[in-house]
């Protein structure tokens, strides 16, 4: 059985189970994207990106946020 880093907790408490580290070389980093695909969509992006939201994500076992936005006319 494979899982997330954030599982490790729970599987370190469960009798027969256990957790194996994956060498960097052989380890898949899962990136995820989000595009504002209307004016609605600001303000989920708002709060995703508060650290208050970031506080949730890192204490999840995945990394912060980074913002990157683009102007749609200049690209």
């Amino acid at each position: 059985m494979f899982g997330y880093q954030h599982y490790k907790k729970r599987i370190e408490q469960e009798q027969g189970l256990s957790v194996i580290d994956i060498p960097a070389d052989f380890n898949v980093t899962a990136i995820y994207t989000m595009a504002l695909l209307n004016k609605s969509a600001n303000a989920l992006m708002a709060y995703l990106t508060q650290p208050v939201a970031e506080n949730i994500f890192l204490a999840h076992g995945f990394m912060g946020l980074t913002t990157q936005i683009f102007d749609k006319n200049k690209n």
